[in-house]
């Protein structure tokens, strides 16, 4: 519930592809979920319905596929909401 405390500028400063990943049933709101992935520039966000923290483990097969397409595919940049591959 406390942590981490990490920064916007913190975010910023990150470099590399992430891929931030939630339930719509997580602990972590939506909106700070989407202002980790707003504030990392080469961010996918990806928000599962109907899941919340166990995510990896009740929809593992689905996780573990998003999962690998990000570590497969080069980062693209999306102007708009879209499909991530």
């Amino acid at each position: 519930m406390e942590q981490p405390h990490i920064s916007t500028t913190q975010l910023q400063s990150i470099r590399v592809p992430v891929l931030v990943m939630s339930g719509d049933h997580e602990i972590i709101k939506a909106k700070h979920t989407s202002l980790i992935a707003e504030n990392i520039s080469k961010s996918y966000l990806c928000i599962l319905p109907d899941s919340g923290h166990a995510v990896p483990l009740v929809y593992k097969d689905l996780f573990n596929q998003l999962v690998s397409k990000f570590f497969e595919k080069s980062y693209t940049r999306r102007e708009k909401i879209g499909r991530m591959f």
